[in-house]
């Protein structure tokens, strides 16, 4: 097949066979009288366009009673679609039945209708074929090609071209433009007459300028296959879009085929794909096979702002299981997801969209942008830091701008090579980096672009032996690169950062200088970790080498090229929202000096894969993990005091002073008895293996417990659970160091709650807690000697 050839051309062996059958149905059928209205519109006397429906109805009605045959198929009309009145085929076929009995020919073409497509009668071809014979004699033209029709295809009489030829051109000859396109469809095919392509386009064009589209689209493979004409493709062309803007299916399929070829046009897949997906929704199976072997998964999805977890559903998708699976403005208003086969691995990548948050749904929608092509490539991404533009690269490693505000391509940036994995935007919208392999020396490269012309500025050589991974623009214009230093001798590749300046003519590598005794080390294996709100600050870690366990994270301003921060717990990534506040693996903490503060843990397990957003409009985290996601409010001030308090509390009695760092803990309980912090069984685990003493660890339990009684930003269902966990940590302690009163005591506690709010929790599941705990003090008791140890 030539490239500009259209397969839907084949219509001598198969495709515009049945295109023709089916549009000759509706020839035949309900739409062979066109629409209800045309066929009314059409009888001997013409509709008074003044009068209303009902009007219409009363009129037709009193002549229709009074054995009008005109008025009798004028109130059939009416019924049959339904204007002025119930539609009612039933009472259509009655009116039709008088009229036609009376020699109606519109009446009597119309019962052939109904009875051809069993509508208000059963079907039965003979009877229909029997009254468009009648109206065709009286040269009832609709009736002429309904008759041609029928012996086509053999319907209520046995099959005979040659006789359908006949009353096609009995009706064309009078102008009628279904005829018209039938009888030059007939010598296309060599039916019924001798093959004649040249008097097939002079029927088809007849047809054709007289708006029918099936002719046109027809018409239009004529001259796209050079058949009866000189070939023309941009003829062609023009003769596929009158009938795709009319909705014809097959001429849409074309069209979008000459887009993608450049048949007659110039080539556009966007246009391509938007001509086949009109042709794909209307049933036309090729188009549709084209859009999903080509296009992006979701190229057929209409325009509708579809929430995140309905569209992964619709489509059977999940986050993709990999670095880098979601890219997000500094505000998170707008993220661009990679998505894999739900149940897969990361090899089983689909696509990517975009998205952007509804404050009103609590959700991210589709944004109205779409990739374009399908790939099984994991392509590079950047959203510019405000989320108005966009840089990705698409399948022939060109560089694609997009204006996500008008949503639509800005220009398409080529370059002599492959696109690494680095793509950044500045601040000011105004500079792209891309990494990229120079195809003709293998050097890899770092160049800058200018977004508002395209125009190449700056170049710099990627060091050798090194990869980037990661690039960020800050906000003075300084391009910060994360490079993988390949080493062998590591099981692990270290990584490095680096800053250029604004041309990518000066650069410094990040380190961190170390004092051991008289000595000094530079660390410089660091990696980015985030960055701050500010714009001008770096989260940093360092992953320890191989044989050590110095992993760290830090704070390093890029400005003044200092560390501010250092020798923070290792956290990896980091996500910043609220000033100080930042989520790291599903955890957010808060930096208060040169430490960090845990002040809550999501809400629901979130997958290794998954990641977050903080939404600026909306003032809340946004977790994303497979196919699913949660909400998170930012920890309450009054949770951050409590969590300041209580660190106070654990650094006094990790140093020897229990009571008043115990005092410490009481108060941030009592402040936030339901902290997550204080949910931690290892919390108290940690307490026990300081030293602290039961009676201490005891007390902060049963604080919590009381407070979680009386808490009521927690419904008493939660209240009740959360005390009753209290109480079996408690008792378990207890047990433990050798009390096991105490524990039939939390035990007796527990089974206290039940007694008071018998119907507010599952106490089914709850009362376990103190069967264990009595079991575990009798057993105490009984054999003293066998003490059991919990912990």
């Amino acid at each position: 097949m030539m490239k500009g050839e259209s397969r839907d051309g084949i219509f001598t062996k198969g495709v515009l066979l049945a295109l023709f059958l089916i549009l000759a149905v509706a020839g035949a059928g309900c739409t062979t009288v066109e629409k209800t209205r045309q066929t009314v519109n059409d009888a001997p006397n013409r509709l008074d366009q003044n009068e209303s429906d009902e009007e219409l109805v009363v009129r037709y009605r009193s002549g229709a009673e009074q054995g009008e045959a005109d008025a009798r198929y004028r109130l059939g009309e009416l019924y049959k679609e339904g204007r002025g009145v119930a539609q009612d085929d039933a009472e259509a076929v009655k009116w039709f039945g008088l009229a036609a009995e009376q020699g109606h020919a519109g009446a009597q073409n119309a019962l052939g209708v109904m009875y051809d497509h069993g509508r208000g009668v059963e079907k039965d071809y003979e009877e229909a074929l029997k009254w468009y014979r009648k109206a065709a004699d009286q040269g009832y033209v609709r009736a002429q090609n309904n008759l041609g029709f029928s012996y086509t295809r053999g319907r209520g009489v046995e099959k005979d071209d040659k006789e359908a030829v006949k009353w096609y051109r009995k009706a064309a000859d009078q102008g009628h433009a279904r005829a018209q396109r039938n009888l030059g469809w007939m010598y296309a095919n060599g039916r019924g007459v001798e093959k004649d392509d040249k008097v097939a386009v002079e029927w088809y064009r007849k047809a054709a300028d007289q708006g029918n589209a099936v002719a046109q689209s027809n018409l239009g493979w004529m001259y796209a296959t050079g058949r009866g004409v000189e070939k023309d493709d941009k003829e062609a062309v023009k003769w596929y879009r009158k009938a795709a803007d009319q909705g014809n299916a097959v001429a849409q399929s074309n069209l979008g085929f000459s887009y993608l070829n450049g048949s007659g046009v110039k080539q556009s897949d966007r246009e391509a794909l938007n001509w086949l997906r009109q042709a794909a929704r209307q049933g036309n199976d090729r188009a549709r096979k084209e859009v999903e072997e080509r296009f992006n998964y979701d190229a057929m999805d209409d325009d509708t702002p579809v929430a995140y977890e309905d569209h992964l559903k619709a489509h059977s998708l999940e986050l993709l299981d990999w670095v880098g699976n979601v890219s997000a403005s500094d505000d998170g208003k707008r993220i661009v997801t990679k998505f894999q086969k739900k149940g897969g691995t990361r090899h089983d990548y689909v696509g990517a969209s975009v998205w952007e948050y509804d404050a009103r749904k609590e959700s991210f929608v589709k944004h109205p942008f779409r990739f374009l092509h399908k790939t099984e490539r994991n392509f590079d991404v950047a959203l510019s830091p405000d989320g108005t533009l966009m840089a990705y690269s698409d399948l022939e490693n060109r560089v694609v701008l997009v204006d996500l505000e008008r949503n639509h391509i800005i220009r398409t940036i080529t370059h002599l090579g492959d696109v690494m994995y680095g793509l950044a935007i500045s601040h000011a919208n105004e500079r792209l980096a891309l990494s990229y392999s120079d195809k003709d020396f293998g050097d890899k490269k770092i160049s800058a672009y200018s977004t508002k012309e395209g125009k190449f500025l700056h170049m710099a050589l990627v060091p050798e032996n090194h990869s980037v991974r990661k690039m960020v623009f800050i906000q003075d214009g300084s391009l910060v690169v994360e490079y993988s230093v390949d080493d062998e001798s590591r099981k692990i590749n270290p990584c490095r950062v680096r800053i250029y300046n604004d041309q990518l003519k000066r650069s410094k590598e990040i380190s961190y200088v170390r004092r051991h005794g008289s000595d000094y080390t530079h660390d410089d294996e660091w990696s980015i970790a985030g960055i701050l709100p500010d714009g001008n600050r770096l989260a940093l870690y360092h992953h320890g080498s191989d044989s050590s366990d110095d992993s760290e994270n830090g704070i390093y301003n890029v400005r003044s090229m200092e560390w501010e921060v250092s020798g923070l717990p290792f956290l990896g990534k980091m996500v910043f929202g609220p000033p100080d506040h930042f989520v790291s693996d599903k955890k957010e903490y808060i930096l208060q000096d040169d430490k960090v503060l845990l002040l809550q843990e999501a809400p629901v397990k979130i997958a290794r894969s998954g990641n977050v957003v903080y939404v600026v409009e909306a003032g809340h985290w946004v977790f994303l993990s497979e196919d699913r996601q949660f909400v998170m409010e930012p920890a309450s001030d009054e949770l951050v005091k409590a969590m300041k308090v209580l660190g106070e509390g654990l650094e006094m009695v990790k140093t020897g002073f229990y009571e008043p760092g115990a005092a410490k803990m009481q108060e941030a309980i009592t402040m936030y008895p339901a902290a997550d912090q204080l949910d931690r069984t290892n919390l108290y685990a940690d307490l026990a293996d300081n030293n602290v003493p039961l009676k201490y660890i005891g007390g902060l339990l049963l604080t919590q417990y009381e407070e979680l009684l009386k808490d009521e930003a927690l419904d008493q269902k939660q209240a009740i659970a959360k005390a009753v966990e209290r109480l079996r940590i408690y008792g378990l302690f207890a047990s433990n160091a050798g009390h096991p009163e105490l524990a039939r005591q939390a035990a007796g506690r527990i089974r206290f709650l039940q007694g008071r709010y018998p119907e507010a929790a599952p106490w089914d599941q709850l009362l376990k807690n103190a069967v264990v705990l009595e079991a575990l003090s009798l057993a105490a008791i009984e054999f003293p000697d066998k003490a059991m140890t919990i912990f």
